[in-house]
């Protein structure tokens, strides 16, 4: 123990390198020293990795050898760094100052020296040879190191390299940034979203793009079938022959309609027209009622005129009716004209059994009485009357009327030829003479227009002399439609 505390000496400083020498002073061969250093290939993976570094210490190329099998006894020391380094019985080294070993580490044969390199501050471990004759083939043994996996307090505190450093910050800075666009990215996408909903639900619906549309042209509305005349069908000729009794109500004085109640006369009709019925033509019997009547004094208004009571004429319809006959309305207009004459029976003329008949002979001149002159009348005003009568026909879907004009001298129409016939009216030229055969015979020849209107032929009860019967009467050339017996 006394021989161990004497070999102790001072420990070269760690600014200096230093390197065993041996006893008289000289560098052990290097080339020798580097053969007793254990390949790096014999290390264990694990340790190539963790940054030792294993260095051998001889004290002599030669003496080394010798001196492994001929010590004694092993001894340990340790430097006052806390590195131990190997010392040897009979030795005197003066590189290092040596500490003698405990008995309890007599074992040991290695030392762990300090490497004072500056570049190599980070390895802290060495390997020694081993002095073990056993092991005489080997020279150095590797002392095992602390793991800084398992022990982190043995791991080195290294610290990363400026450019890895550089990189993570790099990485956190672009993911930062990433994030934050997609962030933004979103919040940008809800709000479109958000005032796309608002304006689509507050918008009006869009309106459709404007298309010519194609028109089809609508069915006429059906008409509701026309009323059928008393004994059937919507026309009167050349279906029928009309024969008529002439008058005004309750007098005889100006006709045989007038004799009698309505029905009495309705019943003398029936058997007047049978005669005139004939092959392919049906008789229509008719009652021609006179219901504005000329006067001879100018009356209430000055215009020598006045209607009978609407009733009256009613009662006549209503018993034609009920014989299936037809009504005919006469007006004598005196010193108005046949328009005005002809408005206040406007209703009466809407029923589809009524019919129109104008008496120019009773169309007075301004300064002339009725029963004095013989009246006149232009065609253009007969025209506005049965141009207004077939407006009424069309409009309210009746059936064909009867419109008749008494004449009985070739004065009393002027302009005849301008007569219109519309296809809603029979426009009958009703030729009135009176008197001996020959004479009405002379006046039908003479005034009749058949090309233009249908004909008609008037028998007088009491001014024929005499009277023509139903055949004679057919037997005129052309054979009248109409037929009236005043």
């Amino acid at each position: 123990m006394g021989a161990a505390a004497a070999a102790k000496t001072t420990a070269p400083t760690a600014s200096a390198p230093t390197e065993p020498t041996t006893r008289n002073g000289q560098w052990p061969d290097r080339a020798k020293t580097a053969s007793l250093r254990p390949s790096t290939a014999s290390a264990p993976p694990g340790k190539e990795k963790k940054s030792r570094r294993y260095v051998e210490l001889t004290t002599g190329a030669a003496a080394a050898t010798g001196a492994v099998a001929a010590a004694p006894e092993k001894e340990r020391t340790r430097s006052p760094a806390g590195v131990s380094t190997r010392t040897r019985a009979g030795e005197d080294t003066t590189s290092t100052t040596a500490k003698v070993a405990e008995p309890a580490e007599a074992e040991r044969t290695d030392t762990i020296v300090p490497v004072t390199d500056p570049a190599e501050a980070e390895r802290t471990d060495t390997i020694v040879p081993v002095a073990d004759p056993a092991e005489a083939e080997r020279t150095d043994r590797i002392v095992p190191v602390a793991d800084p996996e398992t022990d982190p307090e043995a791991a080195p505190e290294t610290p990363p390299r400026p450019g890895i450093v550089r990189d993570r910050r790099r990485r956190r800075r672009v993911l930062f940034a990433f994030l934050l666009a997609a962030f933004i990215l979103a919040v940008f996408l809800g709000l479109v979203a958000l005032i796309s909903d608002h304006a689509a639900s507050s918008a009006p619906p869009p309106r459709a793009a404007a298309t010519p549309a194609i028109t089809v042209p609508a069915a006429p509305p059906t008409p509701p079938p026309i009323p059928q005349l008393p004994r059937g069908g919507t026309t009167i000729f050349p279906n029928y022959r009309v024969v008529a009794y002439y008058g005004t109500a309750d007098s005889d004085r100006l006709g045989v309609l007038g004799a009698g109640t309505p029905e009495q006369a309705a019943t003398k009709l029936e058997q007047a027209a049978a005669p005139f019925a004939s092959a392919g033509r049906t008789v229509q019997p008719a009652m021609e009622l006179i219901v504005g009547v000329a006067d001879g004094g100018p009356g209430p208004d000055g215009d020598y005129h006045h209607d009978i009571d609407q009733n009256a004429a009613r009662q006549y319809l209503a018993a034609a009716r009920a014989h299936k006959q037809l009504m005919i309305i006469d007006i004598q207009p005196g010193r108005t004209d046949f328009m005005t004459a002809v408005r206040p029976w406007a209703d009466l003329l809407k029923e589809p059994d009524v019919s129109l008949a104008l008496d120019p002979e009773w169309r007075m001149p301004p300064g002339q009485v009725p029963g004095q002159q013989i009246g006149t009348v232009s065609a253009d005003e007969i025209n506005q009357v049965s141009t207004w009568l077939a407006g009424m026909v069309a409009a309210d879907n009746l059936p064909q009327k009867l419109f008749v004009v008494h004449q009985f001298t070739s004065n009393m129409i002027t302009n005849p030829e301008r007569l219109a016939t519309p296809p809603q009216l029979a426009v009958v030229q009703h030729i009135d003479g009176f008197g001996a055969p020959p004479n009405k015979l002379g006046k039908y020849k003479d005034l009749q227009r058949p090309a233009q209107m249908h004909l008609g032929f008037k028998l007088f009860y009491t001014q024929d002399t005499p009277m023509l019967s139903p055949q004679q009467a057919l037997a005129l050339a052309p054979a009248p439609d109409l037929v009236t017996y005043h």
